[in-house]
């Protein structure tokens, strides 16, 4: 489930999971459904004041899969 978006805060060429809180079965999703495959892509930062459990940072990888529009 979406609860918010925001402006994008840099640019990267991969995408990013950013977690902060230990929901392991939407991260597993989640690598799976954005082709994380490096650890260099998932970042635990665990902050129990943090809105949302997951954060995805979508990266250039990701940009040309996104439809016109969006």
């Amino acid at each position: 489930q979406v609860t918010e978006y925001g402006i994008p805060t840099g640019w990267s060429q991969q995408t990013v999971l950013v977690v902060y809180s230990p929901k392991l079965y939407a991260l597993r999703y989640l690598t799976d459904t954005f082709g994380v495959t490096g650890s260099n892509q998932i970042i635990f930062r665990p902050d129990l004041e943090s809105t949302v459990d997951i954060e995805v940072r979508i990266g250039e990888d990701w940009l040309g899969m996104i439809p016109a529009g969006y």
